[in-house]
């Protein structure tokens, strides 16, 4: 849902739940700049007005400038990042999986104790 706010909707969001939740961790998924645009074009192709606006490509580098409260943040592929055991994927899925390699991520930071 984070993609549908603004860039400072989110990083004061962030900010205010590190403060509010110390020694907390927060996941989230984000997309890459490339993935908004890409994910706005096909919104604009169905005549939908709902905008994808917030995006990181990094942030592993950008999380901890919003809030020396923001640490231990990592970045993970959404779909490589936390394999399956046991999952085989068809040859059609890999590289579906592949392409967004680089564009859809999960995101884990932790709010600093206290």
């Amino acid at each position: 849902m984070l993609h549908y706010f603004s860039h400072d909707q989110v990083r004061s969001l962030v900010v205010a739940m590190a403060e509010r939740f110390p020694g907390a961790t927060f996941a989230f998924d984000t997309i890459s700049d490339k993935e908004v645009r890409q994910g706005n074009g096909h919104v604009d192709n169905t005549g939908n007005e709902t905008r994808m606006t917030f995006c990181m490509n990094d942030a592993e580098r950008e999380l901890p400038t919003w809030s020396d409260r923001l640490v231990s943040t990592v970045q993970r592929s959404y779909l490589e990042g936390y394999p399956v055991e046991g999952v085989r994927y068809s040859p059609i899925t890999k590289l579906y999986i592949r392409s967004k390699r680089e564009k859809l991520f999960m995101v884990h930071t932790e709010f600093r104790a206290g």
